[in-house]
């Protein structure tokens, strides 16, 4: 019986999903398609070399905007009709991996293609996150090259789908009062304080404690595509614990 909710659960979940992600898929497959016809028909022989990568921080950033809005509606309705908090959350990890693993391999069809379409090409190229990041800038070929960057490329969409969840529901915890705070205060913290207290001696003493790790942080994971995967990961992982606790208690309304 859990079985079967949670089956019915994550299957309702993933419908919108994948109508989100279809959506987007069509429409970067039309901007890719414009792209290289207007880069084949209008650039001038001699001109210099660019690369571009459009896809990914597209997908990203569509994922994240999705976790934003889906989980709200999905546990709403889903407590409406008997579903457990426990298995809603379990059914949004798994939509979660689902969207993010169609949006990976999906989007190495499209920059395959692409690449391949432009491969006479030599004012510009598409490049994958992993290639331009992890590979110098150049197109790798092989299975090998093609199963990093997917991977690389689910951990950033699963991330980025997790982050929308944890904003949502935190939004949704909070009273109005609160909600106008973080929404004004968070943006202002980074932009403004931030920036200017690091400026002050003060300021470096009080921020350096958190910026030197995280400095070193980075620069371990961009090391090598293995250290970004587990790093992101284990990130997505904290993430999904706070969405769990903050889901155990959200208000239904």
């Amino acid at each position: 019986m859990a079985k079967l909710r949670l089956k019915t659960a994550f299957q309702y979940c993933l419908r919108d999903g994948l109508t989100t992600i279809a959506i987007f898929f069509g429409i970067m497959v039309a901007v890719h398609a414009a792209l290289a016809i207007a880069i084949l028909i209008f650039a001038r022989p001699g001109s210099t070399m660019g690369n571009i990568s459009l896809y990914e921080s597209a997908a990203m950033i569509t994922l994240f905007v999705t976790g934003i809005v889906a989980v709200r509606e999905n546990l709403r309705l889903l407590i409406q009709h008997g579903i457990g908090r426990r298995t809603a959350f379990i059914s949004q990890i798994g939509v979660a991996a689902t969207l993010s693993l169609i949006a990976a391999l999906a989007g190495g069809v499209l920059i395959g293609v692409s690449q391949t379409l432009l491969s006479g090409s030599l004012q510009i190229q598409y490049l994958s996150f992993y290639q331009m990041t992890f590979n110098s800038g150049q197109i790798a070929a092989g299975w090998g090259a093609h199963l990093i960057a997917a991977a690389l490329g689910f951990a950033v969409y699963f991330t980025g789908y997790l982050l929308g969840m944890l904003v949502s529901l935190i939004f949704y915890r909070l009273p109005k009062p609160w909600k106008v705070v973080v929404a004004a205060g968070v943006p202002v913290f980074f932009v403004l304080i931030v920036p200017l207290s690091v400026a002050t001696s003060a300021g470096k003493a009080i921020f350096s404690w958190l910026a030197e790790p995280l400095a070193r942080l980075i620069d371990f994971a961009f090391r090598a595509p293995g250290n970004y995967l587990g790093v992101s990961l284990l990130f997505a992982i904290l993430v999904a614990c706070f969405c769990f606790l903050l889901m155990r208690r959200a208000p239904i309304r």
